[in-house]
């Protein structure tokens, strides 16, 4: 480790510790430009912004990103930070147009090294922000599109790829049953089965025959609860335990909505 990174990881420590103290913007925003002072590569300041998002300090965050969107306006990993920067102030929309230019910087994948699995996540949380933006059809086509650049892939760990074209294949199959296409979401449901064991959600969607309108209740529960961890989403468990609620005054036999929303109720009382 240089002399200049060790200095670096000093003060983005001391920042730390200033937050965890309450201290004020100012005093955090000092201590993260002595860091940025010794580094300021993109590794760097996607360490800043991991740091100020964990913590939820947006209005700190704010202006990092502006010096991201100045100094590395087609870096991948700059432009991907700043899609996922605008999903925690609620600019799904905002957040996509990043994420589109993310992906556009880097449209020829072939294998799977770490900077493409940036790609790839980003990929998925597009098709997520479709969803919660009711544009079902986009997100059909960003799956379609995301299989298909899976399939061309050439990777090591098989299993992650399979893994990840599972999930978009019961989100294929889920989309197709809200939209009204249950023929074709059956169709493939059946071929779907034939590879991977049917998961929960599809066993009690399709064997109950849930209300389709009670599902895109419950699946933007289920994307606004993983914003949360994995975003630090402010407002995550609230807007999931709203969605979960909306789903079962739809449909009161949703076992899964009524377990999600006992969940979430556990979780902001503790």
């Amino acid at each position: 480790m240089s002399n200049n990174e060790r200095k670096f990881n000093e003060w983005l420590e001391r920042a730390r510790n200033s937050i965890i103290l309450g201290e004020s913007d100012d005093k955090v925003r000092e201590k993260l430009n002595k860091a940025l002072g010794y580094k300021a590569d993109i590794n760097a300041f996607g360490k800043v912004f991991y740091l100020l998002s964990n913590h939820r300090r947006y209005n700190l965050l704010e202006g990092y990103i502006n010096i991201l969107k100045r100094g590395y306006p087609n870096d991948i990993e700059a432009v991907a930070l700043t899609g996922m920067y605008y999903i925690t102030l609620n600019k799904f929309d905002k957040s996509i147009k990043y994420m589109d230019k993310a992906l556009k910087l880097n449209s020829k994948i072939k294998t799977l090294s770490d900077n493409h699995i940036i790609i790839i996540r980003l990929q998925f949380f597009k098709i997520l922000l479709f969803i919660l933006l009711d544009k079902y059809e986009n997100a059909l086509q960003s799956i379609d599109e995301f299989i298909n650049m899976l399939s061309k892939i050439e990777s090591q760990n098989l299993e992650n790829i399979v893994s990840m074209l599972c999930k978009l294949y019961e989100l294929k199959i889920i989309l197709l049953y809200i939209l009204d296409e249950k023929e074709e979401a059956l169709e493939l449901r059946d071929k779907y089965l034939t590879i991977v064991k049917e998961s929960e959600e599809l066993k009690e969607i399709f064997v109950n025959n849930i209300a389709s309108e009670a599902i895109k209740w419950y699946y933007k529960g289920i994307i606004y609860e993983s914003f949360y961890y994995s975003h630090n989403y402010a407002t995550g468990l609230e807007k999931a335990l709203e969605c979960y609620t909306k789903a079962l005054e739809i449909d009161s036999n949703f076992k899964l909505a009524k377990n999600k929303k006992e969940e979430i109720e556990c979780l902001i009382i503790q």
